[in-house]
């Protein structure tokens, strides 16, 4: 008789534990959902989808401008290179000059006669023409209707200082 009691205990016991696991399944088991959770829920789902969205406007435009500053960069870097070439073509054009005084004089002679230049009459605009051509001072003076001292200074004045070799 004690194994039947025994056995008898551990049956109570088993059975008391499977009804324990019984009553866990039940209050897990989910609530049926309300209307209003219902529509709270489907709002949510329809805000997170507008997010959504949004993020994906927001998300092509940056990658736009993204094209747009790469574009701008490859011209800058282009820009850079041309300028670059323009500067070592000056450094080489300057190492080639035997003193600053030349240097300065070249450059400031190239800025001064372009300047002086814009408001040059006709005249004096032909009369340099005519020097380009290979006219002498005389020949030109005499075309002109100028004095020759008048045509050297504009010669000296306007750049063209190779007025002896000119002059015949």
């Amino acid at each position: 008789m004690p194994w039947l009691m025994i056995i008898l205990g551990i049956a109570l016991v088993i059975v008391g534990i499977f009804r324990i696991y019984l009553e866990s399944r039940k209050s897990k088991k989910e609530k049926p959902i309300d209307n209003q959770e219902g529509i709270g829920i489907v709002k949510n789902y329809v805000k997170i989808n507008e997010l959504n969205q949004e993020m994906e406007l927001i998300i092509k435009e940056l990658y736009l401008k993204k094209n747009k500053i790469k574009e701008q960069l490859e011209l800058l870097e282009e820009e850079l290179v041309s300028l670059k070439k323009e500067q070592n073509n000056k450094l080489v054009h300057v190492e080639n000059k035997s003193s600053f005084q030349e240097i300065y004089k070249e450059i400031y002679d190239k800025q001064y006669r372009r300047d002086a230049r814009k408001g040059l009459s006709e005249k004096y605009l032909k009369a340099l023409e005519l020097y380009k051509q290979g006219l002498s001072v005389f020949q030109i003076a005499r075309e002109m209707n100028m004095g020759v001292r008048e045509t050297e200074m504009i010669f000296k004045i306007y750049g063209e200082e190779d007025l002896d070799v000119i002059r015949k």
